[in-house]
């Protein structure tokens, strides 16, 4: 497997499963660095196997599904990525990056109104018995 295709393609399947590198590294029992440098293309032998499969395993796909990224891509996609080119695959990763923090941020909303919602119940039941 061509490293440099292995870290893009672990990249995005990454990023698709909303991690970042540092928790991917850890379900995967890896280092940080050992991801950045697969994301990065910095060692441009050929990827350890077993750390491969640890990063599937993590990833909770084939390693067949990593090879064949690009196809999977094309059904997620419609094709439309595969005519990418880097700047515009950093902006995806960015869109895919700020989609999970607008998640995240609405979940925190909904979580605060509910205690919101709880106190307010609480200080009626206090003002009930005041009377």
């Amino acid at each position: 497997m061509n490293l440099k295709t292995l870290g893009e393609k672990v990249r995005m399947y990454r990023n698709l499963k909303g991690y970042s590198q540092e928790g991917l590294a850890k379900t995967a029992g890896i280092s940080q660095s050992q991801v950045s440098f697969i994301e990065k293309n910095k060692n441009k032998k050929k990827c350890d196997e077993v750390i491969v499969k640890k990063i599937c395993k993590a990833l909770q796909i084939t390693e067949d599904e990593l090879q064949n990224f690009g196809e999977i891509k094309n059904e997620i996609y419609g094709g439309v990525i595969n005519d990418l080119n880097k700047k515009d695959s950093d902006l995806l990763d960015k869109v895919l990056k700020d989609e999970k923090s607008m998640i995240n941020l609405l979940n925190t909303i909904e979580l605060l109104s509910k205690i919101i919602a709880s106190y307010k119940i609480k200080l009626e039941e206090c003002e009930h018995k005041k009377k």
